[in-house]
């Protein structure tokens, strides 16, 4: 069996080319997961009968096809809040109490009611069109246009979408796409077939468009089994290609030996062959631009949640360490819930993080502590919580050997934290959870503050800085370089943990209602003796960095209370209570991008710029790792995200181009003056969250800001 390692500079492969010029992402930098990018060996290759499917290293889909491929597009339809006018161009009608608006039913998109006077007949049981949010289901203007429009197969459509659907209404191109799906086509086959006549290029077109759709689905994303079977049956053309090879796995029937005996022929060749396995060009198979021959971190942490097959297994965890040491630093508490999934025999996860703990303190004590935790809570599942068990021992006896002062650290571990802390400067808050602050020592005798919290799961807010972490770095392997604020979350069992204090640090609530000043005085009376204005850049840029992830992950109930701002001007979030849009109180719809007024006015025109500049940057680089990170999220807090799919697709927007996210994403970005929406919100969330609650107090000051937001709220409708 084949295991990777690293290779020298010159054998890495290039970025492969992309079969579209607005691909989803963009022409940015590839991003790069180790020194070398894409190194290693692969761990696919070719079956012996390769040749058979090679017909002179042609591109499979020419170019004339290729311009006919239907375009890329959401999943979802675009939400009301976020447009305020008709998106056809040219048109630009502003939608008000006369103008309504209305969703093309193929592209999602909204337009005005002069843009969508067509109605055709969609071809449902080909293309997967966007479909509507629950919410704009749920709304009174659905229920009643549902319940009482005449009954009809024709559906209402753009122009653009009618003029490209408008051949399909055609039966007998349905009928031929309906024959080459059951006799099994696959991509050379429909290449073929595509030169006949234009009736069969057409049709060939679709399923090729429908195939191609596939390679985003997320993880928490399921396949019909239409969909599992025109994967495999093009499985052969995907050696070589990470994200195809990734959906070959996922839609793999596991139960089937023969299907298993072809994948592990596919993914664990005898030897490593010398020359690239990748026969078909990226262009021959709709790839993307960050396609890579090699499986990277994020592919593997995701197929190990679902791939059973040990030696498959044992071939994809030496991958994991193609990362940078911030990257896996982040993905210990990952990899710990994925030892659960390994054999009872042997753990491959559990080796890798063995290795790794014995090269860092951090990594050691977070695995630990993991491992404790998941075996507690796996007590009544004895195979899973022996297999932790196991792992902790051996962690301990591996730590003894190499470095048995961390190993006696660890066992002493709650003592030694105790010991260390002043007892003088021992703070507890008065807050609903009553938390200790408590000075420590580190492992190497740093001193610093921590959060001792009893009561509340810590697991989300690991997961959550974890994944901060990880995009931080993946940021600067695009190269840019963001003030991003980090602390570490250590879980020490179900409902208590510890959380490091960020000094230097204070919340937007203390600093407007403990020292009675604004953001803006507050940033200036710190920064002095700083040249210009740098500290409002870089104000700026981690506002619009932690922006654009609080978003992407859909952190709710975002008060001033979780709000930190350094003394050197450095914005962060804290607490991830709420996650993937769910909110205490909702007001606002789940996509809009909270600023509070106090970070609105703290930032000039210039800083405003950047801010929008650097937010949609960061998204459109961040967005493309979409599974990652909802695989970390779901290992680090243990629930099955299924459930928030629509959520996720609704924020990451995947398949969709980078001209076409960007555009949306800045139309939900509102840094101008607050709406009385907003004030609303404000208001609940001030008056709700409160460390030493005055509620009658805050009533008062909140009911006398609503007048103001209202001001705002004219004020920049007018202009």
């Amino acid at each position: 069996m084949a295991q990777p390692a690293p290779s020298s500079p010159s054998q890495s492969p290039p970025p492969s080319a992309s079969s579209d010029d607005d691909h989803d992402d963009g022409g940015l930098p590839s991003l790069r997961w180790s020194e070398e990018s894409g190194a290693g060996p692969s761990l696919v290759a070719l079956p012996s009968n390769s040749n058979d499917l090679n017909f002179d290293d042609a591109e499979m889909v020419s170019r004339p096809m290729r311009e006919l491929l239907q375009q890329r597009q959401s999943e979802v339809w675009d939400d009301d809040s976020a447009v305020t006018v008709c998106t056809r161009p040219g048109c630009g009608r502003v939608f008000g109490t006369l103008e309504r608006r209305h969703h093309c039913r193929a592209c999602g998109r909204i337009f005005c009611g002069a843009c969508t006077e067509e109605r055709i007949e969609l071809p449902r049981e080909f293309i997967q069109f966007p479909k509507p949010s629950r919410a704009q289901q749920a709304s009174i203007t659905s229920w009643i246009w549902r319940y009482l429009s005449p009954p009809t197969d024709k559906e209402r459509v753009c122009q653009d979408c009618a003029f490209r659907y408008g051949d399909l209404q055609n039966r007998d191109v349905r009928c031929i796409i309906a024959v080459f799906e059951f006799v099994r086509f696959d991509l050379r086959d429909l290449h073929v077939l595509a030169q006949v006549c234009k009736t069969w290029s057409r049709a060939a077109t679709i399923c090729i468009s429908a195939l191609r759709q596939l390679q985003y689905r997320l993880p928490s994303q399921s396949f019909s089994a239409r969909e599992a079977a025109m994967i495999w049956w093009n499985r052969a053309y995907f050696v070589g290609h990470n994200r195809w090879m990734v959906q070959l796995m996922r839609v793999t029937d596991w139960s089937r030996p023969d299907h298993v005996a072809e994948l592990v022929a596919l993914a664990c060749p005898p030897t490593v062959p010398s020359s690239s396995p990748r026969v078909f060009r990226c262009s021959s198979v709709l790839c993307t631009r960050s396609c890579r021959e090699n499986f990277q971190p994020m592919d593997v942490i995701q197929l190990l949640q679902v791939v059973p097959h040990p030696a498959i297994r044992a071939a994809l965890v030496p991958s994991i360490r193609l990362a940078r040491e911030p990257v896996l630093k982040a993905l210990v508490p990952s990899l710990v819930r994925l030892i659960a999934s390994d054999p009872l025999a042997s753990s491959p996860v559990g080796d890798l993080v063995l290795d790794l703990a014995a090269e860092s303190l951090t990594i050691a004590s977070d695995a630990f502590w993991a491992l404790k935790v998941a075996a507690a809570e796996a007590a009544d599942d004895e195979p899973t919580a022996s297999r932790f068990t196991r792992v902790l021992h051996a962690l301990l006896v591996t730590l003894g050997s190499v470095h048995p002062d961390w190993a006696a650290t660890l066992l002493d571990a709650e003592r030694f934290e105790i010991a260390c802390a002043a007892a003088a400067s021992v703070k507890r808050y008065s807050s609903a959870r009553s938390p200790l602050r408590l000075p420590l020592l580190s492992g190497t005798r740093r001193a610093y503050d921590a959060l001792y919290k009893v009561g509340d799961d810590l697991r989300r807010d690991q997961a959550m800085v974890n994944v901060i972490a990880v995009m931080d770095s993946i940021l600067r392997d695009a190269g840019f370089v963001f003030p991003v604020v980090k602390y570490r979350v250590v879980p020490t069992g179900r409902n208590r943990g510890y959380i490091e204090i960020v000094p230097n640090a204070e919340t937007l609530e203390d600093i407007a209602n403990k020292h009675k000043t604004s953001v803006t005085h507050y940033l200036l009376a710190h920064n002095k003796n700083r040249k210009g204005r740098d500290y409002l850049r870089d104000f700026a840029l981690s506002t619009a960095v932690y922006t654009v992830m609080m978003y992407l992950m859909g952190v709710g109930d975002r008060h001033r209370g979780n709000v930190m701002l350094t003394h050197s001007a450095e914005l962060f979030h804290i607490d991830y209570g709420f996650i993937l849009g769910e909110e205490p109180f909702k007001l606002l719809p789940a996509s809009w991008m909270r600023l509070t007024p106090g970070i609105r006015d703290a930032m000039m025109d210039e800083e405003r710029k950047l801010f929008s500049k650097t937010c949609l940057d960061a998204y459109n680089v961040l967005r493309r790792f979409a599974p990652l990170f909802m695989t970390m999220l779901s290992l680090g807090t243990g629930t099955d995200l299924s459930a928030c799919t629509e959520e996720i697709v609704l924020r990451f927007l995947p398949g969709v181009s980078d001209r076409e996210a960007g555009a949306l994403f800045l139309s939900r970005l509102h840094i101008g003056p607050g709406t009385i929406t907003e004030t609303l919100q404000y208001f609940f969330d001030d008056t709700m969250h409160n460390d030493e609650p005055n509620y009658f107090q805050s009533l008062v000051q909140n009911i006398a800001a609503i007048p103001t937001g209202v001001f705002s709220f004219f004020s920049s409708s007018s202009s």
